[in-house]
Order: structure tokens, then sequence, then C-alpha cells
């Protein structure tokens, strides 16, 4: 007894406790979701087949705003809060027309941009202001024989979709991926080169004139800039294995890294919030965060069951944050609020008879483990990490949960080696278990 008032008084005094949550899937459909944007903790859009859903509270609940449920919808980029663009998944044909949807009031309704202007199948996104925006397109044709053909320019539009002008087009050059902006001057874009190599381009002077920006891979899956200087991409070099470069001169020069698993899983997405803070995504839902610009990672595996890809990762601090993952079937959607690396996946839905925590696995472990615990009824649930003094470190869990079973992978990275203990609390019941980090 002296011992567990002990390890509460210790509880209550910690200066070093905080709660908050791992990620939680808030949504999982059969659905095709193509594009993702989360302008808030809260407020977020999936576009995809039949559908643009919307979330106001975090993706506890979604409404389908589509202004057409019996067409589908590729990509979506907001201007601000209220005005964002989204367009409709063009036909399988070589020229399609251009169908880009308005919205003035934060996605309550729809309004088509009308035009008669046809394009490559459109690719991407990039509002500047009310009037100016620009659509990336490319458009692959496969032959009976030989490498297949690739086509693509990128549109700019200075009436608010009413007419576009082609800002780009040579060649050489095929299709085009995406472009980022920084600035109405100040952009960037993916093309590609030829059959099998993508390359960066950049404009200074709001896109009549492109010149290379050249990081030196054979392919690049995703960049960001988050000024004029620094920047980010994930890609593969010729001599294959994933990588993370980062230029600090607007893409002038380019310094190589290599981080954990989640680029030798293969590089499928990113995130900076700022020039130092970062996410990097891949295969089998590897997670690496970085906050000095990439000299160093914290890293976690994640394996929820039969998903396979991160596709999309996006904070809006350096806690709350989304990413979706996909397989052949299947979209979900998970929300964290402590940063990203640790992870809560309901496992089975099936009631069980009783409350149980179990003994975490692996254990020992270094620096990752799984913990599962069942729910017989619908409950309150915290899960928290206390030190061998009773310090509580982390709150994994602190939310009302499904009865069900759960797993909770937690990473221990930045603890040193020891004894630590795992508590589960419900409404009904109560337990605590013992774990061992050996570095």
């Amino acid at each position: 007894m002296r011992k567990l008032i002990l390890f509460l008084l210790l509880s209550l005094l910690s200066n070093e406790s905080y709660s908050q949550n791992g990620w939680v899937r808030q949504f999982a459909q059969n659905s095709f979701i193509r594009d993702v944007v989360f302008l808030t903790g809260d407020t977020g859009f999936l576009a995809g087949s039949n559908c643009i859903l919307k979330t106001v509270n975090g993706g506890v609940t979604w409404v389908n705003t589509a202004p057409d449920t019996t067409i589908s919808y590729n990509f979506i980029s907001f201007l601000n809060q209220n005005t964002g663009y989204v367009s409709e998944r063009q036909s399988s044909d070589l020229y399609s027309p251009i169908r880009i949807y308005k919205t003035t009031n934060a996605g309550a309704q729809w309004s088509l941009i009308s035009t008669s202007q046809t394009s490559f199948g459109i690719t991407g996104i990039q509002p500047i202001n009310e009037n100016v925006f620009y659509l990336s397109t490319g458009y692959t044709i496969y032959g009976p024989i030989g490498p297949p053909t690739h086509l693509g320019s990128l549109l700019k539009t200075t009436n608010g979709g009413e007419s576009y002008s082609t800002s780009f087009y040579i060649n050489e050059y095929h299709n085009f991926y995406s472009t980022q902006f920084i600035n109405e001057n100040t952009g960037w874009g993916i093309v590609m080169y030829d059959t099998s190599t993508t390359k960066m381009i950049k404009t200074t002077n709001g896109g009549q004139n492109w010149f290379l920006s050249d990081p030196g891979l054979r392919s690049i899956s995703k960049y960001q800039f988050v000024n004029e200087s620094t920047g980010y991409i994930i890609g593969f070099p010729a001599s294959g294995g994933g990588v993370f470069i980062k230029t600090i001169d607007g893409g002038t020069k380019w310094q190589e890294y290599r981080t954990h698993d989640s680029i030798n899983d293969g590089p499928r997405a990113l995130y900076f919030i700022d020039a130092n803070t970062g996410w990097l995504c891949g295969r089998n839902f590897s997670i690496s965060k970085t906050t000095d610009g990439g000299n160093s990672w914290a890293y976690n595996r994640i394996y929820p069951p039969s998903y396979g890809n991160i596709n999309f990762v996006k904070f809006n601090n350096d806690v709350t944050g989304w990413i979706k993952g996909d397989n052949s079937s299947q979209t979900v959607v998970y929300r964290t609020t402590n940063g990203g690396l640790s992870f809560v996946s309901q496992i089975n839905s099936t009631i069980p008879e009783n409350f149980s925590l179990y003994q975490n696995f692996p254990n020992p472990f270094n620096p990752s483990t799984i913990i599962s615990y069942q729910l017989a009824i619908n409950s309150d649930v915290q899960l928290k990490i206390y030190d061998a003094l009773g310090n509580e470190l982390q709150t994994l869990v602190n939310q009302k949960q499904n009865a069900g079973t759960y797993s909770v992978d937690f990473n221990a990275a930045s603890l040193p080696s020891g004894i630590y203990f795992y508590k589960l609390v419900t409404e009904k019941f109560s337990v605590t278990k013992k774990m061992i980090l050996v570095k």
C-alpha cells in the first residue's frame, strides 16, 4: 500500500508528465481517395470516387459535399480557409475538357468553373490568389512495343479559370506532375524527363520562364519548400535506395541524407512545418521525425492490419497531424496529437468477455514495442507510461473507445535503458505491467 501511495504521489508531483494521444484511425472506407487536404487540426477534405468528404471535428464524422456524387474527383487544394478548388477526374481520352470546381464558403457549396478548353489529365492544382492558379497536366500512352510516351504541360489562368495559357511545355519533357509556389513569382515543378527519369524545374518570374534545378536523382517521389531557400526531396538515385536530400539555396545545390527504414522501405510522403521540423513516411506505415532539419531522426515502424503504404502526411503544428494510407481495397486516415511517434489501432472489433492488458511484445525491447489490450465494453481509456520511480512519462491513449481489442506501438527512442511500467485505466478495470528497455 505504501508503494502504491508513493507511486501516485510521485505521479502527481512529477513535472515531466504530459497527456498526449497516439495515432487514431479516423477514416476507413472502400472508396478510392485520391487527394487529401487539412486546413486545421480539425477541418479537412478527402477527394475521390463520387465524393468530396469534409470533417470539422478532427475526423470523427465526415459529410459528402460533392456537387455531383455520380462523378469522381482527383485533386483538391485551398487558397485559404474558405476558397478552394477541386478537379473532376477526366476521361481516358488524350484531350479532355477542363472541369474545375470552386468553393468560397469552405466547401459548403462547389460551383463549376466553365471552360471550353481541353487538356491532358490534371495531376495537380496550385492556387496563387483568387484569379491566378496553375494546373499540372500529364498523359501516358502505352504502345504494343517500346517504352510509353509521356505528354504534359503546365497551364496557368489569370482570370479565375475562365481561360488558360501554357506556362511550360518543351518537347523533351513530358508529364508535369506537380507544382509548388512559395509566392507569386517563385515556384518549382516536377516533370518527366524521359521514360524513367524525373527532374525539377524552377521559375522566379511567375511561370514566364523555367530552368532546371536538378538534384541529380533518377526519380523524385515528393518535395516541399518551406521558404525561397530551404527545400526537401525524397526520391531514388540511379544507384538505387531511397534518399532524403535538402537545399538551403533555393535548389542550386543539394545535400544528401539517408534516414531509417522509412527511406529503406521506399519514400512515399514528407511534410515540414518549418525549416527544422518534419516527417518522412514510407511503406509498412513507417514514420521518421526530425527536429533539426534532417541531421537526426526519431523512427517508428507501424504495422496496422492489412494497410501497406503511407502516401500522405500533413501536420498543422509539431504535434497535430494526419497520415493517409492505401492498399488494394481501402483508404485509411489516421490523426495524431503527439507528433506521430506512437500508434493506436483497433485490431479486432469482436466484443471480448473480459478486460485484459497483455504483456508487451517484444520484451525486452529496443526501441519499439507493441502494447495490446482488450475492452469488454465501451469505455474511457487511458494508457500511460511510467519510469521505475513512478514518474509519468507519456500518455499513449486518452479517449473514449469502443469494445474490442487494440494495440499501441510505443517508441522509446528518447529514453535510456531501464525498467518501465505501463498502466491501463478504464471505467471498470485498472492494471499495471512491467517492461524492460535494453539499448
